[in-house]
């Protein structure tokens, strides 16, 4: 008798039937879980039907919503739903690693998860795996294309600016499109997938990098330098930097990571260091508090070095593009960019953490400009 081997994949795919129903689907999740997905969907008027109606409701209705949802996708979750609606199969997820697209998914109840041998599988009911298979591909490609630009785009602008109401992303979004679009049509496209693949939050119109800890601080800055305008990208630049993982290499930044290099520490920590740096930096965490984070972090006790790394941190400081400053450094504004109202109130309670005293308002400046220290890093 001839045994013919199969693979691991082949086994599971032969007891997985991928051909379930969206009804059958629907029937297996609970109550709440649908109700969920329906606010989630934007299906209104359900929550007083019993589980029964609900399933033959949403039957019924969320093809329609997902059909409207699939004209903002972008190209990872179009390639996830292609690898499992054209290969009629099922898609592995790993807890250990994080799958933007296949979050998008299940939080939008688009797909489903089935368990066997304690793996999780994601699933799309047959009804969306059709519609999807249904649409012109090459028409449809040209519209996925679009929205990863618009994406990208948007990812880019808000690493140099922190926040932007959706008025100013479609603004600074349509400036580098050949065809410009609608600023209800960016926001869609932005609002639906940019939390799950491009790291963008969008509550309350307004869209910002995942990063911003405290909105209401840089609103409150931004106030005080309103004359100020936003700095002007060319598209290569915002491009670039809405790449997944960019981080831009300032030579301060750089002039930090070799000095740490030289101190003996490892490349990932020198990496980690200015990863953290610059969303300090952005969140409005004084330089010489952040020097200090830094020295506690890395375990740095000698006062030369301290000094030197305080230095250098200052310097960075200075230098990296501002979601205050709308994307000028420190250094820009304070070389007369803009004018400002009135004047910023000066910094209190700041230490110098090379000697552990505070700083005087008429002491010179830790950073070595030779300035008083309300005149110079006080200031920021």
């Amino acid at each position: 008798m001839h045994l013919e081997k199969i693979s691991t994949a082949e086994m599971i795919a032969s007891m997985f039937n991928t051909d379930v129903s969206l009804k059958k689907t629907l029937n297996m999740q609970t109550k709440d879980d649908l109700l969920s997905t329906c606010r989630r969907l934007g299906i209104k008027k359900v929550s007083r039907l019993n589980k029964p109606e609900l399933v033959e409701q949403m039957t019924r209705l969320l093809p329609k919503a997902v059909f409207q949802k699939m004209h903002y996708w972008d190209q990872p979750v179009f390639d996830l739903i292609q690898q499992i609606a054209a290969n009629d199969s099922f898609y592995t997820l790993d807890s250990r690693l994080h799958d933007d697209a296949a979050e998008y998914l299940l939080d939008e109840g688009i797909g489903f998860t089935k368990t066997l041998y304690e793996v999780d599988y994601l699933f799309l009911p047959s009804e969306i795996k059709d519609l999807f298979l249904s649409l012109a591909q090459e028409d449809f490609q040209k519209i996925i294309n679009r929205n990863t630009e618009v994406a990208r785009l948007a990812k880019g602008l808000l690493y140099y600016y922190g926040v932007l109401t959706a008025e100013e992303l479609a603004d600074f979004i349509n400036g580098y499109l050949d065809r410009p679009l609608s600023e209800k049509l960016i926001t869609a496209i932005v609002a639906e997938i940019g939390f799950y693949t491009w790291d963008i939050f969008f509550e309350s119109g307004l869209f910002s990098d995942l990063r911003l800890v405290d909105l209401e601080y840089i609103w409150e800055e931004r106030q005080r330098i309103s004359e100020l305008n936003y700095r002007s990208f060319t598209k290569s630049q915002i491009w670039r930097a809405g790449e997944p993982g960019f981080k831009e290499q300032i030579p301060e930044g750089l002039a930090l990571q070799k000095f740490l290099a030289n101190q003996g520490f490892q490349e990932e920590d020198t990496a980690d260091v200015t990863v953290v740096l610059f969303e300090l930096v952005q969140n409005g965490v004084d330089p010489l508090s952040i020097a200090a984070a830094a020295a506690e972090y890395l375990r740095i006790e000698s006062e030369p070095i301290l000094e030197t790394l305080t230095k250098l941190v200052v310097n960075y400081y200075l230098a990296t593009p501002s979601w205050v400053f709308k994307g000028y450094s420190p250094d820009d504004f304070f070389q007369g960019r803009a004018l400002l109202k009135q004047p910023r109130p000066l910094v209190d309670n700041v230490y110098d953490f090379t000697t552990k005293k505070k700083i005087g308002r008429n002491a010179p400046c830790p950073c070595g400009s030779g300035l008083k220290f309300q005149h110079c890093c006080g200031k920021l």
